[in-house]
């Protein structure tokens, strides 16, 4: 928590108002000075970082109404379109204040955390149909690739209509899954590497996973501090 407030001589400055009765024995000065030290370090913290990422600030409102621990602080995700693994120029303008943040906090540490949704499976699934079609159409003899071939067998398909309702596999479809929130979460940090200069060791990637049920959101890399 200290590490969003601390400068690059790593010092940190609150102003931090005690009220009560010193003299009153029921009174422990130290349990004081902890409460008030914790709930300044939390307001400056999450102020600091609603002013710094203007106009992208407004997310961290939530958590600070619903987390109960500082690290868990999250800012506003980078959102993807479905299977896509770039970025836009509107994000791009984000990681440059994130960056910024860190320059000015080297204590910072930030996680990059990628969740996919039921968007980037449709849109794989798509993507994965479309192609198999296009290895057909494409195949002068009409002969389609041994593991279409195979796909289609076990489907029983007959017909050329027949190919576009095979779909991939599950297990199939959580890997490609996997390493689309791993790519995500690379891109940023290989852009605030090489755009900014950010040290490696101050950005971790978190396991992708995969959302279930029905608030899914979009496709996006949580950035959590």
């Amino acid at each position: 928590a200290l590490s969003i407030l601390k400068n690059k001589k790593g010092d940190v400055e609150i102003d931090m108002p005690i009220e009560g009765d010193l003299d009153d024995p029921q009174i422990n000065v130290a349990d004081i000075v902890t409460a008030a030290v914790a709930k300044a370090v939390r307001k400056g913290s999450l102020s600091y970082l609603k002013f710094a990422l203007q106009p992208y600030g407004a997310a961290i409102m939530i958590l600070e109404k619903t987390s109960k621990h500082l690290s868990e602080v999250r800012l506003a995700p980078i959102e993807f379109s479905p299977n896509s693994s770039v970025f836009d120029n509107d994000d791009k303008e984000y990681m440059s204040k994130i960056a910024s943040i860190l320059d000015k906090r080297p204590a910072l540490r930030i996680r990059l955390c990628s969740i996919s949704t039921s968007e980037d499976s449709v849109a794989y699934e798509n993507a994965y149909m479309s192609a198999m079609m296009t290895k057909l159409n494409e195949s002068s003899s009409g002969e389609i690739s041994l593991s279409v071939k195979e796909q289609a067998a076990e489907e029983n398909i007959k017909s050329i209509s027949g190919i576009e309702k095979v779909k991939p596999e599950l297990q199939l479809v959580e890997k490609h899954l996997a390493e689309l929130g791993r790519l995500r979460a690379a891109s940023i940090k290989n852009h605030l590497i090489e755009q900014y200069k950010v040290e490696p060791d101050r950005l971790f990637v978190c396991h992708p996973t995969i959302a279930k049920g029905d608030k899914q959101g979009s496709p996006r890399t949580d950035i959590k501090i």
